[in-house]
């Protein structure tokens, strides 16, 4: 299958159709979907409808944008109009979107044809709705697809799509990009607008792009980045545009050899120092930094932040239809509702200190370099049985602390495991730093000889 940036180019010289490439996705999506449950809602004919006259634009010598014809999908917490924004749950079955959500808005723009919403978690959180079927990763179906917008990371992985938004709270662009093989960009906070996209905590949530490769996360970052005023947390900072590069002479990487490897599984210690390998190997600098306390952003203290915003975006509908609720939603609406406002003034405060103590950091380094989890995928059923306010407190280490800060990280996926599955690691950059991310990150792909590599899924 081609790349998301191949499959515009090809668009653009006349060697394929949006058509074709939109008819070819329907078709896999025909095909796999009933196993994957990639999808909340298929838009088969609106996406058709699209393709076609983005063809006939193409025809006529007119180009929308660097996405002209390519099919892609959107987490479905983003509105468009016309379709139901379900956001995971069933309470808000009949959320019928009036308009369009600035980054929707922003991809039809550029020309993208937009094929279906992507599922996910139940508001975003850690669990899926007990009446919806969990997405399937198609590395290994018996394996964790990652939280929340593991509906979007399926589709790509398994080709159904060429890429797709997700959203970012404590992790979830990042856990399915690195369960499903793929790159995936949490930004930096608001330099997305969210405006239009049902939250789950709006001073956490980051919208970013999914993707199989570097340069295609890239083309999607630059559409759908940029001020707003229809979001005023949006930024209003110019975007630059990445330059690729084959070598990372001059870069200095940052390293907290404690921070990255207590607590964390044998295999993705390895797995980063293979990483950290090729970077050197590129020419890059390894400078050994001390992150800021991070700890005192995780435990209890994310669900504390995380809870009493998401209760606050239930409002209308919790505790008025209580039972329509699954029960971790539930349990976290609940947190919230009954947090004291003074604790979650002091984790403001807590998280402001932590995000200028990390950026100070990088006034040694460029970038820095961690896991993405701190252990190897785990199989579905046994992250079932994990508590999501216990159990998955060490997988928010590398996560979370980020977007509480907001700072801009990119995860890169690396070569399967033994039981063939792909690992992955972290770069995260100073605020605004992602055309630093794309530029490192697309000669680490490169070196490992990554761009491509997709599971063996028919």
């Amino acid at each position: 299958m081609l790349t998301l940036t191949q499959a515009a180019a090809a668009i653009q010289a006349g060697d394929v159709s949006s058509e074709r490439l939109t008819l070819d996705c329907l078709a896999r999506i025909e095909q796999f979907e009933p196993e994957l449950h990639a999808f909340a809602q298929l838009l088969a004919e609106p996406a058709l409808a699209a393709a076609c006259r983005l063809d006939e634009e193409r025809g006529r010598g007119l180009l929308r944008g660097p996405l002209h014809g390519v099919p892609i999908g959107v987490k479905d917490l983003i509105d468009l109009a016309g379709t139901v924004t379900a956001a995971g749950t069933t309470v808000l079955a009949g959320n019928m979107a009036s308009t369009s959500a600035t980054v929707a808005q922003k991809l039809m723009t550029a020309g993208a044809v937009i094929v279906g919403k992507t599922q996910l978690t139940e508001g975003a959180y850690g669990r899926h709705h007990p009446q919806i079927p969990a997405p399937l990763n198609p590395w290994q179906q018996d394996y964790w697809s990652g939280v929340s917008s593991s509906g979007s990371g399926v589709a790509v992985s398994a080709g159904l799509v060429y890429g797709a938004l997700g959203s970012d709270t404590g992790g979830s662009i990042r856990f399915p990009s690195a369960a499903c093989g793929l790159v995936g960009l949490k930004p930096t906070y608001g330099r997305v607008s969210r405006a239009g996209v049902f939250p789950l905590a709006e001073t956490l949530d980051h919208i970013g792009p999914m993707a199989r490769c570097v340069s295609d996360v890239a083309a999607l970052f630059e559409v759908i980045a940029g001020a707003d005023a229809r979001d005023p947390t949006s930024l209003s900072e110019p975007v630059t545009a990445f330059e690729p590069r084959t070598d990372l002479h001059g870069i200095r990487i940052g390293l907290d050899r404690s921070y990255a490897e207590t607590g964390v599984d044998t295999e993705v210690v390895a797995a980063l120092a293979e990483a950290i390998d090729a970077m050197r190997g590129l020419g890059a600098d390894l400078v050994e930094v001390r992150v800021p306390d991070a700890a005192r952003l995780l435990a209890d203290s994310w669900w504390l932040s995380c809870g009493v915003e998401v209760a606050r975006a239930h409002a209308s509908t919790y505790p008025s239809q209580k039972e329509e609720y699954g029960p971790a939603l539930a349990s976290l609406i609940e947190q919230g509702l009954h947090a004291s406002q003074t604790d979650y003034e002091y984790l403001q405060s807590i998280r402001g200190v932590f995000r200028r103590d990390f950026e100070h950091l990088y006034r040694q380094c460029d970038l820095i370099v961690m896991p993405t989890m701190n252990s190897s995928t785990q199989t579905a059923a046994a992250m079932e049985k994990s508590e999501p306010n216990a159990d998955l407190v060490n997988g928010l280490t590398f996560t979370a602390p980020f977007d509480y800060s907001g700072h801009p990280t990119l995860t890169l996926p690396m070569s399967p495991n033994r039981e063939g599955l792909p690992r992955s690691f972290q770069l995260v950059a100073p605020l605004l730093g992602e055309a630093r991310l794309f530029s490192a990150g697309a000669a680490v792909e490169s070196a490992l000889g990554l761009l491509g590599v997709a599971p063996n899924f028919r």
